[in-house]
């Protein structure tokens, strides 16, 4: 997580992120957040019914979610800042078109 919050910051302005946790208790994200040392990435806890349609098979997972709302790359387990950094500048390059 503090890898993709470097990415976060990268991005500034350009693309949101947003951690998501599958833990239900907040307490526990907190923790998380915490040991982890996020300090700028905004994190949110999922509900059940919002986990459902992401069919996650492992966590991590991380979903490229365009401005309308469209999920449009999907990653199970670890990812690269190198590959996000390549997906996230071919969708602002089409963007900008």
């Amino acid at each position: 997580m503090p890898e993709l919050e470097k990415l976060a910051k990268q991005y500034e302005g350009r693309v949101g992120f947003v951690a998501v946790s599958i833990a239900p208790e907040r307490s526990r994200i907190r923790v998380a957040v915490e040991e982890m040392g996020l300090r700028t990435m905004p994190v949110a806890a999922a509900e059940s019914e919002m986990l459902a349609p992401l069919e996650l098979e492992t966590v991590p997972a991380t979903f490229l979610v365009s401005a309308e709302g469209v999920m449009v790359e999907r990653y199970q387990g670890l990812v690269s800042n190198e590959t996000l950094s390549r997906k996230l500048d071919g969708l602002l390059a089409t963007a900008r078109r």
